[in-house]
């Protein structure tokens, strides 16, 4: 039976794509964003437990649920993934793609408005207390698109359990027309475990050059406290 660290290491290398129902097409690999830029994101697999993405420069991030609540940072990047559960395929790829843009979008936030909340470890932004109410909330329009998710179902394995926190961050979006009078919370929680249900993880990756903190600064939209 596929385990856990054996379906992240495979999502790690975004190669697979999965169908997401009413989106328009996901990138499904790195080259969808760097093309041939030589200085793209590049790992190698550190055995272990848990196995280890290492990207260089200090950035290592783990096949566990620790990957899923940090903004991870290389030299020209800015990382996060997103975990997804629901009774369909589609219903989880689209929590995932949620949680991927959510976490990236409060997490950059954050660091922009609020660092001294944040801990670096190995790379990994996240909050020194994890309570909800220490995340920064707005809305920051990014770039691109989460990569296409990919549903443990693909490899035959549909209940996949314990592979993320309880919860994920969602994006915000400010009310518009016809949008309701406020803001999106900046989390949605898992559908609940249970037989049958289906697990998709997707990731995110913004370039430096396109998004970085001064840009955040300058775009956010801040949600008063």
């Amino acid at each position: 039976m596929l385990n856990r660290r054996h379906l992240m290491g495979s999502i790690a290398g975004m190669t697979a794509v999965t169908a997401f129902a009413g989106a328009e097409k996901l990138p499904s690999k790195t080259s969808d964003i760097w093309g041939s830029d030589a200085d793209a994101p590049n790992a190698k697999v550190v055995r272990g437990y848990p196995n280890v993405l290492d990207f260089g420069n200090g950035l290592k991030i783990p096949f566990d649920k620790r990957a899923f609540l940090a903004l991870w940072e290389g030299p020209n990047f800015w990382l996060t993934y997103g975990f997804g559960r629901g009774r369909s395929t589609d219903q989880a790829n689209e929590q995932a793609v949620k949680g991927a843009a959510g976490t990236m979008q409060v997490m950059l936030l954050t660091l922009a408005f609020e660092p001294d909340r944040l801990i670096c470890e190995d790379g990994g932004w996240r909050l020194k207390d994890q309570n909800l109410a220490n995340y920064v909330r707005g809305y920051l329009e990014l770039p691109g698109r989460p990569f296409a998710p990919i549903a443990d179902t693909k490899y035959g394995f549909g209940n996949l359990e314990g592979a993320a926190p309880s919860m994920m961050l969602q994006p915000s979006t400010p009310a518009g027309p016809g949008g309701g009078g406020g803001w999106s919370q900046p989390y949605v929680p898992l559908d609940s475990t249970g037989p049958n249900r289906i697990s998709a993880f997707t990731n995110y990756i913004l370039r430096k050059k396109d998004v970085d903190l001064a840009y955040v600064r300058d775009h956010a939209q801040l949600l008063p406290r």
